[in-house]
């Protein structure tokens, strides 16, 4: 998958989430390479590093939708999910059987999505 932070990015100022680590306060995400480097306030950031201001958001590990239907143009029921999950936060879902048997979701939708589908 393609890194969504190609450059050091960092965060500010927004209601972190975390309840995996016990975090649920104002703080900076440092992203460093693609990866959370460092939780907290004031954090220093790299030359060059792009900024986001969070002031009012709510900045949380990516969620999981646990019932989808996310077969796009083989099942009426089914809708874009980089579109509607990836824009909302989700970053791992479900599908709730939208495909039925049909192998062909694994080669039309799986193989080119952007994030895990399960």
């Amino acid at each position: 998958m393609e890194n969504p932070f190609p450059k050091n990015t960092v965060i500010r100022n927004g209601h972190v989430i975390d309840p995996a680590n016990q975090i649920d306060t104002i703080a900076d995400v440092l992203i460093v390479d693609g990866k959370i480097q460092e939780v907290g306030t004031n954090v220093l950031v790299p030359d060059g590093a792009e900024e986001f201001d969070a002031e009012g958001y709510i900045v949380s590990p990516g969620l999981i939708d646990c019932h989808v239907h996310i077969y796009e143009h083989a099942t009426a029921l089914g809708v874009n999910a980089d579109h509607y999950s990836l824009s909302r936060g989700v970053t791992t879902v479900v599908d709730a059987g939208s495909a039925g048997i049909k192998k062909s979701f694994l080669h039309l939708f799986i193989c080119i999505c952007l994030f895990r589908g399960k």
